[in-house]
């Protein structure tokens, strides 16, 4: 088969999500003709779309040796580097291929997504104006435009971009994913859900659109509503002002818990306020516990939430047990194993949300380490052996330090 009719068939496999489909033709063409850019090019873009984000670095590489100056080469290297968390590289090049060709709405669409992941609201609006200035009817900008007047708490503004989307394109299930996320940042989780469907229906392995249904039917419960709203704030904020918050929150618990130690007044508000911060770390996973009990909801949870759920569901019982047992029989050692789940769970359910490499890398260890301590201390002392106060201390210190490592992870 002639080289271009290859491409044809392999662009249409595209249009039609086909990605392996296609990376199979586009890979038959390059076996013929290796140095064929066009090939080249959309191979990049079936493997990014395909999550293979390394395999398109390589490409898109691959692609800038043989031509440096093509803005459209230099525009998928960007968006590839963007998807790998690599915002500066990737602003470094788009703007590159916008100084080439400054009249390609998309390159202003990959511009506003790198200052979204830097949270700069402003800029990413500026951006996908710029965008929508060359191309009116571009979804990436519009869906970007409806990100940034979202995040700024333009309502009336947003809902007006959302409906240019939907005109322009009806049928694209990432602009209703999108959508369904605005919609419920503005607290609307009932709309949220209905985009969130129409989305999956279009495109049923949509995992952005997955993830926003399981967040919207979460948002029923006023309980996890309130915080998801709490999550979306904090969202806001860059990573200065995150840090305000987590310190100003510390040193102001710290305060309070003092303080009802000589006004016994304040202790269920100090409780409260602690439950609250308990609840931040294990809320997420705790309702997924809540779907997966569900008949319906279980069937939209993926693998590692199902997986998460479950193990914070293990340890809250057995510290529910532990301090029933406790409480009527008055065996401390039972009180100190329910202290150890109850606390575990923070780690353990951080660990089934984080999701770059980097917290993976550090989060598993960490957890596997405090795991074993606390456990050895658990067993020292029913064994009646030395070590255990020092494992029970170094147990109680690591736990209280996981907090701020997590945050200092998570916190960009």
């Amino acid at each position: 088969m002639h080289i271009e009719s290859t491409l044809k068939k392999a662009g249409l496999l595209i249009e039609q999500s086909r990605y392996d489909l296609a990376e199979k033709e586009l890979r038959s063409a390059l076996i013929r003709e290796p140095q064929q850019t066009v090939a080249l090019r959309m191979l990049a873009s079936c493997l990014l779309n395909m999550d293979r984000r390394e395999e398109a670095l390589e490409i898109s590489s691959s692609l800038l040796g043989l031509q440096p100056d093509e803005p459209d080469n230099l525009y998928i290297h960007a968006v590839i580097l963007l998807g790998l968390d690599r915002d500066k590289e990737a602003e470094r090049y788009v703007l590159d291929a916008i100084r080439m060709y400054p009249y390609e709405a998309s390159y202003f669409e990959v511009l506003s997504r790198v200052y979204l992941v830097r949270k700069e609201w402003e800029h990413a609006l500026q951006h996908a104006n710029a965008g929508l200035e060359i191309d009116p009817e571009h979804i990436g900008c519009l869906n970007a435009r409806t990100i940034s007047l979202t995040k700024l708490n333009r309502k009336q503004e947003a809902s007006q971009t959302i409906e240019n989307v939907l005109e322009q394109d009806p049928e694209n299930a990432y602009s209703h994913a999108n959508i369904g996320w605005s919609k419920l940042e503005q607290g609307d989780h009932k709309s949220a859900q209905v985009h969130f469907a129409e989305a999956l229906r279009l495109e049923p392995g949509l995992d952005y659109a997955r993830s926003g249904m399981i967040e919207a039917l979460k948002a029923k419960n006023i309980i996890y509503k309130l915080f998801l709203q709490f999550f979306f704030w904090m969202g806001t904020l860059k990573g200065k002002a995150q840090w305000g918050v987590v310190i100003a929150s510390y040193l102001g618990f710290r305060f309070l818990r003092k303080a009802a130690e000589t006004n016994p007044v304040l202790i269920p508000v100090a409780v409260l306020v602690g439950v609250f911060f308990y609840l931040t770390w294990i809320i997420d996973p705790l309702f997924n516990l809540f779907l997966r009990l569900d008949k319906f909801g279980k069937y939209i949870l993926n693998e590692k939430e199902i997986e998460g759920a479950n193990w914070v569901g293990a340890l809250l019982g057995i510290t529910l047990l532990s301090l029933g047992v406790w409480f009527f029989a008055s065996v401390d050692d039972l009180l100190l194993l329910a202290i150890f789940t109850g606390t575990m769970v923070i780690p353990i359910a951080h660990l089934y949300s984080v999701d770059t490499p980097k917290q993976k890398r550090i989060i598993k260890p960490y957890t596997l380490i405090l795991a074993g301590v606390g456990i050895t201390g658990l067993l020292c002392l029913a064994f009646g052996l030395a070590p255990a106060s020092l494992l029970g201390m170094a147990y109680l210190i690591g736990i209280v330090a996981f907090g701020w490592v997590a945050n200092a992870l998570s916190i960009k």
